[in-house]
């Protein structure tokens, strides 16, 4: 290849600006054009004619960009070489360059990064130093002051610190004196109302004691009166009884005595007086039995109205009993024929 640069003629392209041109004079004409049918011979040849003619523009257009083409490939390919050579002499130095400025660049870099972490690790340093003691920290203050005036500001916190701390332990010692002053009181509260509690339960349990004392006395002097009433009642009921007893048996003893009595007034037994007996033993002894029993009949329900069952049952039996008896003696005593 040589060395040499080529010019590039711009005018040539001109060449295909006059074709363009020659396209104006026939568009109208040509775009117009129309074959009337298979018939139409004079119109198939114009449009056909026309076809050529715009076909023939094309490939000179076609050859012409080729051409110019050509030399502007050539032209490219020239100035590419150029600019190559010069590219391969100029990269050793560019690269020797930018070698020596990274090497600076990187070493900037490494030494800002180390202020960085040492700017970093004082506020750190310092905010701890600031938190440690509660002092509200202010980010940007305390990374912008210098060395002197950062410990300026943390003498002045910790004195702050420090009588904060005093005030505190001030604060808490007086509040632990007022809560052992308050606990006390309550205490000594709390151990007066036991007490007053303990008396009103101790008061209380008395009169319950008293009270439960008094029912007793009242429950046992009603039990003592009830057993008194009843034992009375029983007394009563058993001389009741026994008056009633006896009382049967005198009017039972006094019957016998008096039948005992009429047995020896009556006449000595006679022919005439046996025939009549049936008068004496139907008649009188009939009468005396019924009187009799009649009597004991009253004397059953005058008992079963004042006692109980028991009783009415052992007054019936005994009064039965003493009946039989009579009847009994009555039936032994009478006349045989």
């Amino acid at each position: 290849m040589s060395d040499s640069i080529l010019t590039l003629d711009v005018s040539s392209i001109s060449s295909i600006d006059d074709i363009k041109k020659s396209i104006d004079p026939v568009r109208d004409k040509y775009l117009s054009l129309k074959i009337n049918g298979v018939d139409d011979k004079a119109g198939f040849k114009e449009v056909h004619e026309a076809r050529m003619h715009c076909r023939k523009i094309r490939t000179s257009v076609e050859n012409k960009r080729k051409e110019l083409k050509a030399v502007a490939l050539e032209y490219g390919r020239s100035v590419d070489a150029a600019a190559k050579s010069v590219a391969e002499l100029i990269a050793p130095i560019e690269d020797h360059l930018n070698g020596e400025e990274m090497a600076i660049k990187r070493e900037q870099d490494r030494i800002k990064a180390e202020e960085q972490q040492r700017q970093e690790k004082r506020t750190e340093d310092r905010i701890n130093a600031l938190t440690s003691i509660g002092a509200t920290v202010n980010m940007a203050l305390v990374k912008n002051l210098s060395d002197g005036e950062f410990e300026s500001l943390l003498a002045m916190e910790r004195k702050a610190h420090s009588e904060r701390e005093e005030a505190r332990k001030k604060r808490e010692e007086e509040e632990a004196a007022e809560r052992e002053r308050i606990a006390k009181e309550r205490a000594e509260i709390e151990q007066k109302q036991r007490e007053i509690e303990a008396q009103i339960q101790a008061e209380r349990e008395a009169r319950e004691a008293e009270q439960k004392k008094r029912d007793e006395e009242e429950r046992n002097r009603i039990i003592e009166e009830r057993k008194r009433i009843e034992e009375e009642r029983e007394r009563l009921r058993i001389e009741k009884e026994q008056l009633e007893v006896e009382r049967i048996r005198i009017e039972a003893e006094t019957a016998e005595a008096e039948r005992i009595e009429a047995e020896k007034n009556m006449p000595p037994a006679t022919d005439e007086f046996k025939d009549s007996g049936p008068v004496l033993s139907g008649d009188t002894m009939p009468g005396m039995c019924h009187a009799l029993c009649l009597d004991i009949a009253s004397k059953v329900r005058i008992v079963s109205e004042s006692c109980g069952n028991d009783h009415v049952i052992e007054m019936v039996f005994s009064l039965l009993t003493e009946a039989s008896d009579i009847l009994d003696r009555s039936i032994n005593s009478m006349p045989v024929d």
